[in-house]
């Protein structure tokens, strides 16, 4: 600030010496200093021109630096902004996606669930059909009048009570697919007598439950274990030359019931050699097989189903056995 005012001073001086030489007269003086006066100006014009334009080249690389930064900054920011909504999209996107899939795989799975309980239906129908079957009304009615015949009045009557209360109790089951065990136990016994009743005792029966097994409350599949029954007294105790046993058992391991039935007729073997025999007995069993299984695949569980002859150390059929693994704790049916 104190060189500029100098040099102002100074400038004022030459200037004034230039008007003085011209009023003395003498214009050599006037004009030289003058010129120095001029040169003196248009120096510090430069000068100053030169710091302007200094100042403008800075202002100018000030901003220049300050739109790139902007400009940076803004493509930043639109980046951001770009991925963020591409990513929001992406998610929405697969959510939709993961609903539709998740609606559709639960739709499927309704649709299977409601195959397959349909199919146990049709199972459990056709088992049922097997024991109330027009062979086994007809065979017992001839034995009701074949009492009635001979005289034997409470014979009859204890008979044609005994097929009532079966007949009752299996189109209650009929009606459900999840029983009481107590049930299907009555229903068992109920057949068995009128059977054993019309054969005249020519086979004996036990059932045994595991005493850790409530039958009021332990819910089972109807009809599983009359129709293994009815397999063994027709197509393998009535065709063995001596007095037949049947023997069922129900226990429980784990979370399994396994039921055992066994007997003592001529096995699946021999019973081959009468074609009609194994075809009927043979649809039988694979109706059974196939709604345990389906009973598994519905409760999510393992269930199982096997049957075999049953021979003595010099291999001699002495009998079959089946057993059948079920959940003792059914969700579904």
């Amino acid at each position: 600030g104190e060189n500029k005012a100098e040099n102002s001073f100074i400038d004022k001086a030459y200037f004034q010496l230039s008007v003085l030489y011209e009023a003395m007269g003498d214009y050599a003086k006037a004009y030289k200093y003058h010129v120095i006066y001029s040169q003196r100006n248009d120096s510090t014009l430069n000068k100053q021109k030169a710091e302007e334009i200094a100042n403008i080249r800075m202002q100018y690389e000030l901003n220049t630096k300050q739109e790139q930064m902007d400009a940076r900054l803004k493509a930043e920011t639109n980046r951001y902004r770009l991925i963020r909504n591409v990513t929001i999209a992406g998610s929405f996107a697969i959510l939709i996606i993961a609903v539709l899939v998740i609606i559709s795989y639960r739709s499927m799975q309704k649709q299977k669930l409601i195959s397959l309980k349909n199919e146990i239906d049709s199972y459990r129908q056709r088992l049922m059909a097997q024991q109330i079957n027009p062979h086994f009304i007809f065979n017992t009615l001839n034995s009701i009048q074949y009492f009635i015949y001979n005289n034997k009045k409470e014979e009859s009557i204890d008979f044609i009570s005994g097929f009532a209360k079966l007949m009752r109790l299996n189109l209650y089951n009929s009606q459900n697919e999840i029983i009481a065990l107590e049930d299907e136990i009555e229903a068992l016994k109920l057949y068995l007598e009128l059977e054993r009743t019309r054969l005249n005792d020519q086979f004996d029966y036990t059932i045994d439950i595991d005493p850790v097994i409530d039958i009021k409350t332990q819910l089972v599949p109807s009809f599983l274990i009359q129709p293994i029954v009815e397999n063994s007294i027709k197509h393998g105790i009535l065709k063995n030359g001596h007095k037949g046993n049947i023997r069922t058992s129900i226990i429980r391991e784990k979370d399994n019931l396994i039921y055992s039935i066994t007997d003592n007729g001529i096995g699946f073997e021999k019973s081959k050699a009468v074609k009609n025999d194994t075809k009927h007995a043979s649809y039988g069993l694979e109706l059974i097989k196939r709604r345990i299984s389906l009973i598994g695949i519905l409760n999510n569980k393992q269930t199982g189903f096997t049957f075999a002859d049953i021979k003595d150390k010099n291999g001699i059929c002495t009998g079959t056995k089946i057993d059948m693994v079920i959940p003792s704790s059914l969700l579904s049916i």
